[in-house]
């Protein structure tokens, strides 16, 4: 009988460019390289990666990203990508596949559902990010294919269950947060504190000191620039509240669809003397350990990575109420940062924070302290035991 631990794991996501969902992909594929033979199939051609993964992972990209020119050539394009995914599989025999996001899972449950054990992970809040109906559609079927469903938030977990019913009997419902990894040089291994304990170790005690002697100081927004992430939000309440705070500069970083648009926003509101827009960073620890407060101002998340990395480097944040996975991370007690549901909370609560150095490391203290919980040596064994126990199964099958 084979042993779980050395049979192949397929993933599958559409690549490996930007974005929080694939930053837990390339530290999955690599936890699991560590003790299973890997495989990583993208959509995208290999050369696409924006993080790194372990060298002993096999890389295998189809070229088979997205293509425009209507549904019909949509619906062929999908089509060539369900048998190319299938093909894939059956030659390198996994005992488990896993698919993240949305699109990539109803590809996979289609192409993979019936011949291997496979888990499907969500990585956005299905009750807010809605796909087109046809996508929806074939959700419904593609979903109940799977052996297990992993959602970063209990709701979601719930909510399929309610929408699923009894088609999900057999189907294995996880809930599975995002995780951190920060590199060792921000905080060593050894002076990770239980979540219970303060954090001070002497690398933070020393950006903390370049925070205070800092003259010029960053409200940071991390984030792709799509309609979704809300970048305009946090730019309007910029415009509102800039004037009062001369030694304060907005700064955003990452890139998408809408950054002409945002910059025509910033013109427009006369602040851009006082926001830099930057391109997607690599190292968004460098980012955070250089700002002075953190912006969430999108309209849904699924759990977001770029929140749990700032709270992470002790930044106070300000977070537009998009998910359970803000409340769950920040709380309504204003101890390690601010949720807010109107544009004017919002304005508010960054003049405050802004106004009070003193506001700021106690939230930030605080926000290190919670972050702890969620760093990818406490998530990862979650995810080993849920994929031992799927490749397990079939191994005795």
């Amino acid at each position: 009988m084979p042993n779980p631990e050395q049979q192949r794991v397929m993933l599958f996501m559409h690549g490996l460019h930007g974005g929080g969902s694939e930053r837990q992909m390339s530290y999955l594929a690599s936890e699991l390289a560590k003790t299973h033979p890997t495989t990583l199939v993208t959509l995208a051609y290999p050369q696409s990666n924006d993080y790194p993964i372990d060298a002993r992972v096999q890389r295998i990209g189809l070229g088979l990203t997205s293509q425009r020119g209507g549904w019909i050539r949509g619906l062929f394009a999908n089509r060539r990508r369900i048998v190319a995914l299938r093909r894939i599989c059956q030659r390198i025999d996994p005992a488990v596949c896993i698919s993240f996001c949305d699109t990539n899972n109803v590809l996979a449950g289609m192409a993979l559902g019936k011949i291997k054990p496979l888990i499907l992970c969500e990585r956005s809040d299905p009750r807010r990010q809605k796909l087109n109906r046809a996508w929806e559609y074939l959700r419904d079927r593609s979903y109940p294919r799977a052996a297990a469903i992993v959602s970063q938030t209990s709701g979601v977990t719930n909510y399929f269950r309610a929408r699923f019913g009894n088609r999900v009997s057999g189907v294995r419902m996880e809930t599975i947060p995002s995780a951190i990894a920060p590199p060792e040089s921000i905080v060593p291994p050894e002076s990770i504190a239980p979540p219970t304990v303060g954090i001070r170790d002497s690398h933070w005690d020393e950006v903390a000191e370049r925070r205070r002697a800092s003259e010029r100081k960053r409200l940071l927004v991390v984030g792709r620039l799509s309609p979704e992430k809300r970048i305009d939000r946090a730019i309007q309440a910029w415009g509102r509240i800039a004037p009062k705070h001369p030694e304060w500069v907005l700064r955003i970083v990452g890139d998408g669809s809408s950054r002409e648009e945002l910059r025509e926003l910033v013109k427009k509101l006369e602040v851009d003397r006082q926001v830099e827009f930057a391109l997607w960073s690599k190292d968004v620890w460098s980012e955070c350990q250089a700002a002075h407060a953190y912006c969430l101002p999108s309209d849904y998340e699924g759990f977001p990575q770029s929140l749990i990395e700032a709270m992470h480097c002790r930044l106070p944040t300000v977070a537009w109420d998009c998910g359970e996975a803000v409340q769950e991370l920040i709380g309504g007690d204003g101890t390690c940062g601010v949720v807010v549901h109107e544009p004017d909370s919002l304005a508010n609560a960054l003049d405050s924070i802004l106004n009070d150095a003193a506001l700021r490391e106690r939230m930030g203290q605080a926000a290190g302290t919670m972050a702890s919980r969620y760093q990818w040596s406490a998530i990862a064994p979650r995810w080993l035991e849920l994929i031992r126990d799927i490749a397990g199964t079939r191994s005795t099958a």
